[in-house]
């Protein structure tokens, strides 16, 4: 049973509305591009794997995606976790492409792509996962669960080697297309634990309560000046910015599109981008609006929760995650 979908990452959709709002010559923009369109390919590569476990008996097996759990003063982030009565699985997955080499010597992973790149050994980040997620059950009082792991690799076209001798560990990193049955053999080779499925709800739904999703304060990640964000409603057809308001709808001088509700996103992006609240002041300096009414009316139309009281009135960051 899917518990936890999953779902955009926030950190995509703000460096999404940052891509949007900063010019094309900022010293920073190559830099969140490149980021961006890397974490985009990742979560497509998750995407491509959660197929295979759309194909599990959906009656057996607990499945959450996405779940940033404590450990100590800090968090862990597991791409997937699978859940049932005879074993827990972590899943590490990567889109990587190219020709990937697992040095055993140097717990590296290098990329033959055009050209070389190191980065850190999945397999070993998944391993200190499992650890991480292991002392995170034992207190909540489940000691008893066999834990497996796997990193996957969802560009079936990436090709895997390693050291000779060391050709063991592709029984852990695996690509996407060989997921169900090494799940399978897993099953086969655990025995049930005297855990009841009202026990492996409460423990999912424990879980569930301690997942804190990530929300980073983007423009300090990156180290941009909120005055280099570049203000005003952005045309949802040719991305011009800003367009104007004329009686009642945003206007596009460039493209000539007209749209009632284009506001909608540029305010999605504010609080993407802003760790603080929105004021009436704040959304006609931000939307380049000279009249507080049609501010007011906007916010009202919205729906948004607020504190305070009419012109005190602040509408904090909400829905994040």
């Amino acid at each position: 049973m899917l518990y936890k979908p999953r779902t955009e990452p926030v950190i995509l959709k703000k460096e999404e509305a940052l891509l949007l709002r900063l010019k094309k010559n900022d010293h920073k923009y190559h830099e969140i591009e490149r980021d961006y369109l890397k974490r985009k390919a990742g979560f497509k590569g998750e995407l491509s794997i959660d197929y295979y476990l759309s194909l599990l008996p959906q009656e057996k097996y607990f499945i959450l995606h996405d779940l940033r759990l404590p450990y100590g003063n800090h968090f862990f982030q597991i791409d997937t976790l699978l859940i049932c009565s005879r074993f827990a699985l972590l899943l590490e997955i990567k889109s990587y492409s190219g020709t990937l080499f697992f040095d055993q010597f140097t717990n590296q992973l290098t990329r033959n792509n055009q050209k070389v790149e190191a980065f850190p050994c999945p397999l070993y980040q998944v391993k200190r996962q499992k650890l991480q997620f292991k002392q995170l059950l034992a207190s909540y009082g489940i000691s008893n669960l066999p834990f497996e792991n796997l990193v996957v690799m969802s560009n079936s076209s990436s090709i895997l080697q390693t050291n000779e001798g060391n050709e063991h560990i592709f029984k852990e990193v695996i690509h996407g297309w060989k997921l169900i049955p090494e799940i399978e053999k897993i099953d086969q080779l655990r025995k049930p634990i005297k855990i009841t499925p009202e026990d492996l709800n409460r423990l999912i739904e424990h879980l569930l309560s301690l997942h804190k999703p990530e929300n980073p304060d983007i423009l300090k990640f990156f180290d941009i000046r909120p005055a280099d964000i570049k203000v005003g409603v952005i045309c949802p057809i040719c991305q011009s910015l800003p367009i104007k308001r004329i009686r009642g709808s945003w206007y596009c001088e460039f493209c000539g599109n007209r749209s009632k509700d284009a506001h909608k996103k540029a305010v999605d992006d504010y609080f993407l981008l802003f760790q603080t609240g929105l004021t009436n002041r704040k959304l006609r300096d931000y939307l380049q609006l000279s009249s507080s009414q049609v501010a007011s009316k906007i916010l009202s139309q919205l729906n948004i929760p607020f504190t305070g009281k009419r012109k005190d009135r602040v509408y904090p960051p909400f829905g994040i995650g």
